[in-house]
């Protein structure tokens, strides 16, 4: 039997930093000030329906080892193009109190992009010599902006609009989005797409067949609802 009393809303950490977040930073244009003005001001329209586009995710994070192991939490905080990476204690974030005390959580860094971002991961790239190179991704519509944990940064351009974006033993596991109704040509091209390093090319995904015949990844119907590290897993649901 499992007791609760007082139970409190659990308010990400994210939350509170994006208040006092400058947000997008329009650069300054070679222009008359009336022009570079209106040019700022039209940026910043937007004339999508849904407005509020927050979400946020959450990954155990275990720092030392032996009887100095702590468990802690990283929280990967999006709202609009700004997403805030921040660590603290297992289960608490912003006490739900008019103090808003971050209840043990510090910022790790804060990351916005050009465009609405629609998915953010931890994933880790292999460098050569199989050396790992733990990263944040921020995909928009159109790029995937990769940060890794040694400052730097990379863009890579997306040549499809992505579905879902799932991390791997291995780099960036993308899904392209199918419509219901697609014709035979397009049903004939991959729908999985691998990306083992920033600076690569994204490569389509094979699969073995009954009998031993390999051949693309191009199922609509075959869609991801799980990944994992440890061991190196991908679930498939034939939907």
């Amino acid at each position: 039997m499992i007791a609760a009393s007082e139970p409190q809303e659990f308010v990400p950490f994210g939350r509170l930093k994006i208040k006092n977040h400058p947000g997008t930073i329009v650069p300054p244009l070679n222009q008359p000030f009336s022009e570079n003005f209106l040019v700022q001001r039209l940026s910043q329209v937007n004339i999508d329906n849904h407005t509020e586009n927050e979400w946020w995710t959450l990954r155990e994070l275990v720092v030392g080892n032996g009887k100095g192991k702590i468990c802690a939490e990283e929280e990967l905080y999006v709202k609009d193009k700004t997403a805030i990476w921040s660590q603290g204690t297992v289960g608490l974030s912003v006490a739900n109190t008019n103090s808003e005390q971050p209840a043990g959580r510090t910022l790790a860094c804060s990351y916005t992009v050009e465009s609405t971002i629609t998915h953010a991961l931890w994933v880790n790239f292999v460098k050569p010599g199989e050396v790992r190179m733990p990263s944040i991704c921020l995909l928009d519509e159109t790029k995937v902006n990769v940060y890794t944990k040694d400052g730097e940064d990379f863009l890579s351009a997306l040549q499809f609009k992505v579905n879902s974006a799932w991390n791997t033993k291995f780099g960036l596991l993308l899904e392209r989005y199918t419509t219901p109704q697609v014709n035979f040509s397009e049903n004939n091209l991959a729908t999985l797409f691998s990306l083992l390093h920033p600076l690569d090319e994204m490569a389509p995904l094979l699969i073995m067949k009954s009998g031993g015949s390999l051949q693309y990844m191009n199922d609509p119907n075959l869609k991801v609802v799980f990944t994992s590290e440890e061991p190196s897993l991908v679930v498939l649901f034939d939907a």
